[in-house]
């Protein structure tokens, strides 16, 4: 198993690099059954339980109900194209929802190891993102050449193998934030942590992946890293917040392409109007069947956004592409998971008596990833990214 757990992390290493021709699928789409089916044979042979939890509940009630959707709307898609693809990519989407009973079991089984592996797991990804990022900055600084492959024509902004800024930020964000909440509650040890090697590693760290999430100038994934970090430091340490400001505004002062992409964004430049046009457009498509949806990731097949695109299957937020496709009920279900999840880290987060630190500050990671997701993908739709996604499970699998 931990092979197959390594491979799933080595996929998203690889990002877009590999594209399936099934669907514009990555290998993670790949692996991520192989592994379920790997966790399954050694789970019957070891006699392993299984273990069922409200996430795990939340999650099978939203799939039944966007299968629901998508049946009830089958009748208006081309045969060919449109019932397979849409049903493909609901079983894609359940199958990474699978990957909740083997992290659930992880969990169950071994806690503190586990806890310790998950956020390892996505502070070294994403520093090896990170470096990959700046080798593609130095290397291939104008992506334009992509455009005629649907890809966006970045040009000085940090991609690394995702080839999206916007979506490279928002995981870049949630690592930095499992790095400044290992720091937060080691420093709870008194001066001398203050300058142990720990410390210095993790302030290392932390370096590394502010630059990085900087270099991207992603307005969405600062944004969401911003309320996030908020959240973190105003749980653990309000000292701690102004320190974070500061450097903030020291990055803001030194980076005039920052503060660009900042003031575009409070002028609403090109990009923010197109946002909001694609906002109110799913909107007015949701005022049609509010109830329903149009059928889960139907979008791409009924003509509303150009199929050659490769963000053709969803509109610029998550939660509003998931009322506009499985209606109101199954977008409430999906926000349920996280909503649940999140209400469940701050009651950890704060019986100190009850839990380890290990866990309390997994549960503090765990709220203030949930906050930057959650405003992220008001932006890009970024909930079901396939590369996020298996850490968001981790997660939700506490």
């Amino acid at each position: 198993m931990r092979v197959l757990y390594a491979l799933l992390i080595f996929t998203v290493l690889l990002g877009q690099l590999v594209q399936l021709p099934l669907l514009g699928g990555v290998l993670t789409d790949l692996v991520v059954p192989l592994y379920l089916g790997g966790w399954a044979i050694h789970s019957v042979l070891t006699k392993r339980s299984l273990y069922v939890t409200s996430s795990i509940i939340l999650g099978v009630l939203f799939l039944l109900y966007a299968a629901f959707s998508l049946l009830i709307n089958v009748g208006e898609l081309p045969v060919e194209s449109g019932m397979f693809g849409s049903l493909a990519y609901w079983i894609r989407l359940a199958l990474y929802l699978g990957l909740l009973f083997p992290f659930t079991q992880m969990m169950s089984e071994d806690r503190q190891g586990t806890l310790r592996l998950f956020l390892d797991t996505l502070i070294y990804t994403a520093l090896v993102l990170a470096f990959l990022g700046f080798l593609q900055l130095i290397f291939v600084p104008d992506f334009s050449f992509m455009a005629q492959y649907g890809w966006d024509p970045h040009q000085g902004r940090l991609l690394a193998t995702w080839f999206d800024p916007n979506f490279l930020g928002g995981f870049l964000g949630m690592a930095l934030l499992a790095v400044l909440s290992r720091l937060l509650f080691h420093w709870d040890a008194g001066p001398r942590a203050l300058i142990s090697l720990y410390s210095l590693r993790y302030l290392g760290f932390g370096a590394i992946l502010t630059l990085a999430l900087v270099l991207t100038f992603s307005r969405s994934a600062l944004l969401g890293f911003l309320v996030g970090m908020t959240i973190l430091f105003l749980f653990k340490s309000w000292r701690a917040f102004l320190l974070a400001i500061a450097v903030g505004a020291l990055f803001f002062v030194s980076i005039p392409r920052l503060q660009e992409r900042v003031e575009g964004a409070l002028d609403v430049d090109e990009t923010a109007k197109l946002r909001l046009k694609s906002w109110n457009r799913t909107l007015t498509d949701i005022e049609q069947t509010p109830w329903i949806g149009q059928g889960y990731n139907t979008l791409r097949y009924r003509a509303v956004n150009p199929a050659s695109l490769n963000t053709a299957s969803g509109r610029d937020n998550s939660l509003l592409t998931m009322w506009l496709t499985t209606g109101l009920p199954g977008m409430l279900l999906f926000l349920g998971v996280f909503a649940h999840k999140w209400l469940q880290f701050v009651l950890i987060y704060f019986r100190p008596d009850q839990y380890t630190k290990e866990t309390r500050s997994f549960a503090l990671t765990g709220l203030s990833i949930i906050a930057l997701i959650i405003v992220h993908s008001m932006f890009v739709h970024s909930l079901v990214y396939p590369h996020i996604l298996p850490f968001l499970l981790m997660f939700l699998a506490f």
